[in-house]
């Protein structure tokens, strides 16, 4: 029982009150074994045969069935009495269905503002995530910008001839570790000098001293000597 108006407690109900289903009069009148109108519920031997009658003293019972737009049954809607009644016509049983169609409105008006609700929750979670998507992939486009703005400054300090065509055609292959074929195995890394401000922002980021500190340290050993004062060259000139 979803809610009760009037002296429920006579009734020994209330909200929130359960009823096995074969206990109740509403599933043998939608069954048909009951008529939807009872002025006198004793005087209906499957009626007056349930517990219920006994329980909350009832005399006399109506109830209709509340169904949403698309046919769909809710519940239903009741209304008793203690005493018997004399008769109960036919208009107010449609008195009683309009009041049930208006609940149902109801409860569909508040299943929409529900749903509503919970999609512009999710849109402005989805937006949220675009907009963390979004700044992610400024930073790592300004991330590689940076990259490849250091490494044709390193290039054309190394190589000013083979760097001229670095606008027109891209990275030569001997950048970014890829051997030129005419010169020593001499490599660029870049990953390390990328500690200090290029890596993204969901990783811990090194300072830009060490960063050139660590480069120093491994010059000649780890990264390419001359590749590495080039970079500092570079640095330097801002």
């Amino acid at each position: 029982m979803l809610a009760t108006k009037g002296d429920a407690a006579s009734f020994n109900v209330e909200a929130g009150t359960r009823f096995p289903l074969e206990a109740t009069y509403c599933q043998r009148i939608l069954r048909g074994e009951l008529p939807s109108a009872m002025p006198d519920v004793r005087g209906f031997p499957a009626a007056a045969a349930l517990r219920v009658t006994e329980t909350a003293r009832i005399g006399a019972y109506v109830s209709v069935p509340i169904c949403l737009s698309d046919g769909t049954l809710y519940g239903t809607l009741c209304a008793a009495n203690h005493e018997t009644v004399t008769r109960v016509g036919e208009r107010d049983l449609q008195f009683l269905s309009v009041v049930a169609r208006m609940v149902a409105g109801e409860l569909e008006r508040d299943a929409a503002l529900r749903a509503q609700l919970a999609l512009r929750v999710q849109a402005a979670g989805a937006e949220a995530l675009l907009s963390a998507i979004e700044a992610r992939d400024r930073y790592t486009g300004a991330h590689s910008r940076n990259v490849v703005e250091l490494v044709i400054a390193v290039a054309r300090s190394r190589h000013p001839r083979r760097a001229r065509a670095l606008g027109r055609h891209g990275l030569p292959r001997w950048v970014g570790g890829r051997r030129d074929p005419n010169r020593k195995p001499d490599r660029l890394r870049l990953r390390r000098l990328g500690r200090h401000d290029l890596r993204p922002p969901y990783r811990r980021r090194m300072a830009r001293d060490g960063a050139i500190a660590e480069l120093a340290t491994g010059a000649a050993s780890q990264f390419s000597d001359v590749c590495v004062q080039a970079l500092f060259a570079v640095l330097a000139r801002g």
